[in-house]
């Protein structure tokens, strides 16, 4: 089969992906789909000069009058093993460009990135506030857990929305920590801006590559720490493909 889909979204990066796979997974034989094209509802599609931060990431070109999915990313957020295997099934038909590839692969190499390294991403500012219904995560939970996990062989590699959990993990962990510095990140963890500024910077190339490139650097760690978000289910997606599925969720 070669049919073409197009999906959609509103609110984050990875909200934006989420709820435009669920929408294809509940409308289209999964194992029918060629390509993939995924734009924001954040940018005036068919106006002239209208930007698509997606095209910053994917290789894609619009598919024209293809019909466009999407529905709420809460489905995507809870989904079940057979939902996750479906999401990989259609994932592995997007392509990254070649730049943002070359980096993760810099990076992996940079921080010897392997099954030795546990990835943790840490998801705190405002998410208790905006989304309770995901279940209340603070630090110590990061951190209590990761005690139980990580061995004297492992290394650690840290994704954060924020720089002051980078700095508590470092103070203990030292020379194990692994991470890309100097990203789009709020100063302190628990903080009310982080939303919006990730809204200021939807439409810019920075912020959009730079998730991508946390979220596929988590993707090939051999063990994933997470609490729920979008990005690390799609994370826990990209780790399904890779046939990766020690992944471990801190919280309810």
């Amino acid at each position: 089969m070669n049919e073409k889909v197009k999906c959609h979204g509103r609110g984050g990066v990875f909200s934006i992906l989420g709820g435009g796979l669920e929408g294809i997974r509940q409308s289209v034989e999964c194992n029918s789909i060629s390509e993939v094209y995924v734009f924001s509802e954040a940018h005036p599609h068919k106006a002239a000069h209208a930007v698509n931060p997606f095209d910053f990431v994917l290789i894609q070109n619009d598919p024209g009058e293809a019909e466009s999915y999407n529905k709420h990313a809460s489905h995507f957020l809870n989904c079940d093993e057979k939902m996750l295997d479906q999401y990989a099934s259609i994932v592995s038909k997007i392509k990254f460009k070649k730049e943002l590839m070359d980096l993760v692969d810099h990076y992996t190499r940079k921080f010897q990135i392997d099954e030795n390294t546990v990835g943790v991403h840490y998801r705190l500012t405002d998410l208790n506030r905006i989304h309770p219904q995901y279940g209340e995560v603070y630090f110590e939970d990061y951190k209590n857990c990761l005690e139980g996990v990580i061995q004297d062989d492992h290394k650690l590699f840290v994704a954060s929305d924020n720089e002051e959990s980078i700095t508590k993990v470092l103070s203990v962990y030292k020379d194990k920590v692994t991470y890309v510095p100097d990203l789009l990140r709020s100063k302190n963890q628990y903080c009310t801006e982080h939303t919006a500024m990730q809204e200021r910077e939807i439409l810019k190339d920075t912020l959009i590559k730079e998730s991508f490139l946390e979220a596929l650097l988590l993707s090939r760690c051999g063990v994933f720490l997470y609490r729920s978000s979008t990005m690390s289910v799609f994370v826990k997606v990209l780790r399904r493909i890779l046939g990766k599925n020690n992944n471990i969720k801190i919280g309810g």
